[in-house]
């Protein structure tokens, strides 16, 4: 297993089991500075053998090198990737990997349960829940974070960005005077007013909602738990973004649910329990439903790769929820984390910044 690098510390300088610090979040420059000049000289001093002066120049010129490109790009921190959460001495904690085979960056440390990461549309911001039914919108760049939902205004869970970037749609559960969950919203960037509202209401409770820029639709899961008769079939629907029309999309006679929207457009993953446990299945143009990954295990919350051309999803497969990889064409499934860490709720950036579209 990878090991995760950990987040900054409050002083800007990342904990990192690398030979040099890592300021990936330049809270304070002249730390990070000074942190770079000291450890950039130790270096120098025990692997060359120069004189005080060349030393000096040479110290300079490392740290000079190694500092400013990323001060030229604005940030320490590539947009995008896969994000997750791993079951950390903290709790269930988020984790983002720039690539499938890069190493895995530990972001938040606090106390607080993470679930359901989700990227902006540029990349540079995650919206995530947690097990106080919170909403946080975590900066990479910067390390900040801001609550945009929960404490009084209800249990939140899911968000996703709108393509414009504005805004989240997340689910509200509630349990009183029923069990039941609806589709909200609430804008980004209005400071102390951040108020979510109500944003569609069907019958029945909806969650998991998942965005399709280049479709213009929300999908997301439905289902009654008012029926009669069981079983409680959990269905997809897609609703226009435009005119919040919805329709149903999946009749298979068993529960399918985590949508997840071809960057491309027209078409969907999503995970169901029409075997038996549940798999990933996909939904082509023609709304055609078939099996992609099949295994005893559960497998469950797939996301696109960027290029479309595979998916990352959790499995217990190995007995722990760990991350794995299917190429789409061909079927081919390949193991993304492995030890004896759990990882759950990959949600991989699209890779571009979608136009807007209608809130």
């Amino acid at each position: 297993m990878r090991r995760p690098v950990p987040p900054p510390r409050a002083d800007g300088v990342q904990a990192s089991a690398c030979s040099l610090p890592v300021c990936a979040v330049p809270r304070d420059t002249a730390f990070c500075l000074l942190g770079a000049w000291r450890c950039a000289t130790t270096l120098i001093a025990t692997r060359l053998p120069l004189s005080g002066a060349a030393r000096c120049a040479t110290t300079a010129l490392v740290v000079t090198l190694w500092l400013l490109p990323g001060a030229a790009r604005g940030a320490t921190t590539e947009a995008g990737g896969i994000a997750f959460v791993q079951r950390v001495e903290e709790g269930w904690q988020l984790c983002v990997a720039a690539t499938p085979e890069a190493p895995i960056r530990l972001l938040t440390t606090d106390p607080d349960e993470k679930r359901d990461p989700a990227w902006s549309p540029d990349g540079t911001k995650l919206a995530y829940a947690t097990h106080r039914g919170e909403v946080f919108v975590l900066e990479l760049e910067s390390g900040g974070r801001s609550k945009v939902a929960g404490a009084g205004h209800g249990f939140f869970a899911q968000p996703v960005f709108l393509p414009h970037g504005r805004a989240l749609v997340m689910v509200r559960y509630i349990t009183a005077p029923a069990d039941d969950s609806d589709l909200w919203t609430v804008e980004l960037g209005t400071g102390a007013n951040v108020t979510p509202r109500l944003y569609y209401a069907g019958e029945g409770m909806e969650h998991f909602p998942a965005v399709g820029a280049a479709d213009n639709a929300l999908f997301f899961s439905l289902y009654d738990p008012k029926r009669d008769k069981p079983p409680v079939i959990e269905e997809l629907i897609r609703m226009d973004l435009t005119t919040q029309k919805s329709e149903p999309l999946t009749q298979l006679s068993a529960d399918s649910r985590r949508p997840a929207a071809d960057p491309a457009g027209g078409r969907l993953a999503f995970s169901t329990n029409k075997g038996g446990n549940f798999d990933i299945w996909l939904m082509d143009r023609d709304r055609q439903c078939v099996p992609l990954v099949e295994h005893p295990a559960n497998d469950d919350h797939p996301s696109w790769s960027p290029s479309g051309e595979e998916i990352v999803y959790e499995s217990t497969r190995d007995g722990l929820p760990q991350l794995w990889i299917v190429n789409v064409k061909t079927r081919a499934v390949r193991k993304l984390t492995a030890g004896d860490n759990q990882e759950r709720e990959p949600a991989w950036w699209s890779g571009k910044a979608a136009g807007d579209a209608a809130p």
